[in-house]
C-alpha cells in the first residue's frame, strides 16, 4: 500500500511574498518575469519526496529489515530530519502515536533521524505492522507508509528418500521431489 502526504510552502503564496517584499522595497526587484519561476523551481526541486520500491514487505522471524530513505528530488539526506510511527491496523494511516522505537520484537529498532536509515530485527513476533516515515526538511515534508508482515519460518519438510544400492566408486544423485516450505524461503540442500 503506498500512501503519501506532502505538505509544502505554496509556491503561489512564495511568490505572493516575494512580490510584496519587492514592493514594499524590502528586496531586489526582478529583472524578468523568468526569475520568480526559476527561484520557484528551484525551490520545489529541495521539497522532500520519499520513494520506497517494495510498499509491502514479508519478511520471515529471525530476519532483519533495513530500510533507507532519501530526498529523491535530491538523492541526499541534505538538511532532512526523519521520523517513524507505526500501527498494527492495516487501513492505509497511521497515527503519531506509537514511536518506531516502541516496535516489539528484536534486538534493535533505530531510525536514524538524520540519514533516514531504519533497522528492524532480528523479528521475533509474527505479525502485521503499517510503518509511517516522515521526511521533513525547512521547505516541506513527505510521508510514506509501508506494511511490513512478519510470517513464521519453519523448517523445510522432505519427503522420505528411498535407500539406492550403488556400485563400488560410482556417483548418484538424489533430487528430493514433494519439497515443502511452511514459508517461501528458498531451501538449499546440501
Amino acid at each position: 500500500m503506498r500512501s503519501m502526504t506532502r505538505t509544502t510552502l505554496s509556491p503561489l503564496l512564495i511568490l505572493a511574498s516575494m512580490l510584496w517584499a519587492q514592493a514594499c522595497g524590502k528586496s531586489e526587484s526582478f529583472k524578468s518575469l523568468e526569475e520568480p519561476k526559476t527561484l520557484l523551481n528551484n525551490l520545489d526541486s529541495k521539497i522532500p519526496l520519499l520513494t520506497h520500491p517494495n510498499s509491502e514487505q514479508k519478511l520471515f522471524t529471525e530476519e532483519t529489515l533495513i530500510l533507507d530513505f532519501n530526498n529523491e528530488k535530491t538523492g541526499t539526506d541534505e538538511d532532512m530530519s526523519y521520523s517513524c510511527f507505526y500501527d498494527q491496523v492495516i487501513d492505509g494511516s497511521v497515527a503519531e502515536a506509537a514511536s518506531c522505537d516502541s516496535l516489539p520484537g528484536g534486538a534493535t529498532q533505530k531510525l536514524d533521524s538524520a540519514t533516514g536509515k531504519f533497522v528492524w530485527g532480528p523479528l521475533e513476533n509474527t505479525s502485521s505492522y503499517e510503518l509511517r516515515f516522515i521526511g521533513k526538511n525547512k521547505l516541506g515534508s513527505d510521508t510514506l507508509i509501508l506494511t511490513v508482515e512478519v510470517l513464521q519460518n519453519r523448517k523445510p519438510k522432505l519427503d522420505p528418500i528411498n535407500d539406492i544400492g550403488i556400485a563400488a566408486l560410482k556417483t548418484v544423485s538424489v533430487v528430493p521431489v514433494n519439497k515443502r516450505d511452511p514459508g517461501t524461503a528458498t531451501v538449499t540442500y546440501t
